[in-house]
């Protein structure tokens, strides 16, 4: 009786493995992303630069990015919330890539009196993922909370 509940609950986990394995192979997207502190003439910024890639056989229009950023001490230095959420409006074609970069400094806030532009601290972007594409034909793909990518 032992051996037959073991290799129920074992077929029941490889399912549910296979099953996430699947998902990931059918995904509509893939996504990576990092976070820089950008010299430029005047004023240094923090940026989010990420690439996506459509998967699917349609056209994308926009899709929406959702990830958490962390400090050097792992704590977040976001305003209010604790993560990013950004909306990029590019058209991307089936089986392309778009590079975009965008600047969080809205998003970030400076404690006691250090500046978040300092040459030492570096920010970690944690749990990247679609949250939804939306296609040129009107159409819909959604994943709030970003279970389909892990």
């Amino acid at each position: 009786m032992k051996i037959k509940k073991t290799l129920v609950v074992a077929a029941l986990m490889m399912m549910c493995f296979m099953s996430s394995v699947f998902a990931q192979n059918k995904s509509p997207y893939s996504i990576r992303g990092d976070i820089s502190n950008e010299p430029s003439s005047a004023v240094q910024k923090i940026k989010f630069e990420g690439v996506f890639t459509n998967k699917s056989s349609k056209e994308v229009e926009s899709f929406t990015i959702v990830f958490f950023v962390l400090d050097q001490d792992g704590n977040s230095p976001l305003r209010g919330r604790n993560n990013v959420v950004l909306k990029i409006s590019e058209v991307v074609s089936p089986d392309s890539n778009s590079s975009f970069s965008r600047n969080l400094d809205d998003y970030l806030y400076m404690s006691d009196e250090s500046s978040f532009y300092e040459d030492e601290v570096e920010y970690e972007c944690e749990y990247l993922y679609v949250s939804r594409i939306e296609y040129a034909d009107g159409s819909e793909w959604s994943d709030p909370f970003g279970f389909e990518y892990f």
